[in-house]
């Protein structure tokens, strides 16, 4: 939810971006919070009561009989405002709390009220009271003014009833109450002095945008950003494809509700961070379990951090007992046993500043390898089962036989710990195999020539079949797409171009006739199971959503119940969706965002209309930064972007580079 009106800018490896708009102020602030902590530092919550996330932020939540106390004082007069959702029953909104007695305000679908109460049982109902309908389930902007001998209460600007009080309103506490099959969401509180200042007029686009805040030079507000940063995985819940899960090495774990319209980040318990400001969330690899949906698991990078969740994404839990030389580990994958929950493997890199001590880089990268561990537990310990000269990725389980497990290794933008880049020896590892659950390895690249898979796909309905996409930005040789169909004895390569790397393959799970493929420069689509493909855009031309040059398609998802919807995370390029079997994409990244900004210009006359500068192309927003549309454009849809202005005597004029 938008949280200002007046709004600041903050460049980090996060977008925390606000644009200064001037707003009706109401005097002096005494008191603010919106939960964004997730902490409601000096709340007394009452069982019932608790924080949750809620979209893109914290709300305070209340369900049952029982009440939320701020533990502070404030004078008779005040004006209080926050935003209210009315899930089920009745909200009480608690004032001038002390020890003769309260008010309180009643909020429901149904009507508004004031009551009044002396200690212990004198009541005074209804003193004031609308039947004016609210809408349920939905933001209310709630206003009470205090002030003289009068109390006031408005709902998104309307007022709903007035009551003149004799009686002198004594300082006091402020409460929330919620009463039996009562289901409520708050956030977003101010308290103030009496007094008001005059609102500047904003252009008629952003007006629909803006609601009232303080205007704190101070306050920082987070509003997302433009699509981008460095996302990896995509994942459908396998009883309910709707709601999906993607990753972000930035942003850390988004959920949606939706199909991908929306996304909401789902981060508590995830305490890896990095960056300058420490407010980058590294996670990489997530892996639904299939034998229960709600227990997720997570990877993150550099860190060595293993996170599970057991309530479907809501809070995780570091599991990584058993895990070594943490420090320049990276997760990149976790694998479930299809036949035994209790197994996990998970799979990973192991930086060279990790395995020797100092940074090692190639002719372009990191020098890595590769780690794989295995749980019997669950994840509560784990061992070492492999190690070799490149990082492990994509782990594929036979259910048939789950003794018959394999692994890819490589990956675009790493190089082989084994490769030597003076002579142009790529090295590498290419696929590994086990079949004794794990405890013994072997390479299985027969007619597989480039040994840098970056992505690995068993069919769902023969196993012994997989699709291999390979290729690295130095070593692009005999790069494309293998196909094998005999357990890995032998490969195929049925797709090749020139210096194309494959990032990402995957067969339709309810249709694998159909199987996708895709890089930077290209998306390939295959209705004969993988033998022969085709190419949704023209080889060497990108891809992507209009305005918005695609990235890496780090990881697919194909909807199960329709093999031409194909969801693509990116690497670079935030999270598309093709409804028509890859030939044109739109943006679903809606509240998911890792971008990575690296310049902003604001229109001189209209502080709301932003332009940035980012890793992953040029985009304006026109409402101060809640939505953002991609403005890149031919001949120059490429990624990294690193300035952009606005002409003060044109704003129409923008210069970027």
């Amino acid at each position: 939810m938008q949280k200002s009106l007046r709004k600041y800018l903050l460049v980090s490896f996060l977008l925390l971006f606000c644009s200064f708009s001037i707003v009706s102020a109401q005097g002096e602030i005494q008191y603010q919070e919106d939960f964004e902590d997730g902490s409601g530092a000096g709340w007394n919550l009452e069982p019932g009561w608790v924080i949750i996330q809620d979209g893109d932020n914290f709300a305070l939540q209340g369900e049952g009989h029982g009440w939320a106390r701020l533990e502070r004082n404030f004078p008779g007069d005040f004006r209080l405002t926050f935003r209210a959702k009315l899930i089920q029953g009745r909200l009480h909104l608690i004032t001038h709390l002390n020890d003769q007695g309260r008010y309180f305000s009643g909020i429901s679908t149904n009507d508004t009220s004031i009551s009044k109460q002396y200690w212990p049982d004198t009541f005074q109902e209804n003193l004031a009271r609308s039947r004016n309908p609210l809408p349920g389930n939905t933001w209310l902007d709630v206003e009470l003014i205090s002030e003289g001998d009068t109390l006031k209460l408005k709902v998104n600007g309307q007022e709903q009833w007035t009551f003149n009080d004799p009686e002198k309103f004594e300082d006091g506490g402020i409460a929330f109450e919620t009463l039996d099959e009562s289901l409520i969401q708050v956030d977003d509180l101010q308290v103030y002095y009496p007094g008001e200042s005059p609102q500047e007029q904003l252009p008629p686009e952003q007006e629909t945008a803006q609601t009232s805040d303080p205007t704190d030079p101070t306050s920082w507000i987070r509003t997302g950003g433009p699509l981008g940063g460095l996302g990896y995985d995509v994942r459908m819940h396998p009883d309910n494809p709707d709601k999906m899960y993607v990753t972000d090495a930035f942003g850390g774990v988004f959920i949606s509700e939706d199909a991908g319209k929306t996304w909401y980040p789902s981060n508590q318990g995830l305490t890896d961070r990095t960056g300058e400001s420490q407010d980058a969330i590294p996670v990489f690899c997530l892996t639904i379990d299939p034998h229960n949906p709600d227990i997720i698991w997570t990877g993150t990078q550099f860190s060595g951090g293993l996170f599970k969740s057991i309530d479907g994404g809501k809070s995780w839990s570091r599991k990584t007992s058993g895990v070594s030389n943490q420090n320049g580990l990276t997760f990149r994958g976790i694998t479930v046993d299809p036949v035994i929950p209790e197994i996990v493997f998970a799979a990973g890199e192991i930086s060279s500043w990790s395995w020797a001590g100092e940074p090692l880089v190639g002719r372009e990268f990191d020098l890595t390898k590769g780690i794989v561990y295995k749980s019997i537990n669950g994840g509560e310990n784990w061992r070492e089962v492999w190690q070799g000269d490149n990082l492990a990725r994509y782990i594929w389980i036979n259910p048939h036989d789950n003794n018959v497990i394999y692994v890819s290794t490589g990956i675009f933008d790493r190089e082989a710990a084994n490769s030597d880049p003076v002579s142009g020896n790529p090295g590498g590892v290419g696929v590994i195999k086990s079949t004794d659950g794990g405890e013994n390895w072997f390479e299985v690249n027969n007619g597989l020539d480039n040994l840098y898979v970056g992505s690995l796909f068993m069919h769902p309905e023969n196993p012994e079949i997989l699709l291999a996409g390979t290729g690295h930005n130095q070593y692009w040789e005999n790069d494309g797409v293998y196909l094998t169909t005999d357990g890995a004895n032998s490969w195929t390569r049925v797709f090749s171009g020139e210096r194309i790397n494959i990032n990402s393959v995957e067969f339709s799970p309810t249709n694998p006739q159909v199987a996708y493929a895709g890089g930077e420069s290209i998306i390939l689509r295959s209705e004969d199971g993988g033998k022969t493909w085709r190419a949704m855009s023209p080889e060497g031309h990108g891809w992507g959503a209009p305005g918005v040059r695609g990235g890496f398609p780090i990881d697919f998802q194909v909807d199960p119940r329709d093999p031409m919807r194909i969801f693509a995370n990116n690497y670079g390029g935030g999270n598309f969706l093709s409804e028509n079997g890859g030939e044109s994409w739109g943006v679903a990244s809606s509240g998911y965002t890792g971008a990575q900004i690296r310049a902003i210009a604001i229109d001189p006359n209209y502080s709301g209309v932003v332009y940035v500068a980012a890793r992953s192309g040029i985009f304006v927003s026109r409402d101060g930064g809640s939505t953002w549309s991609g403005i890149t454009a031919p001949p120059f849809m490429v990624l990294e972007w690193n300035a952009i202005a606005v002409n003060p005597a044109n704003p129409a004029s923008v210069l970027t580079a």
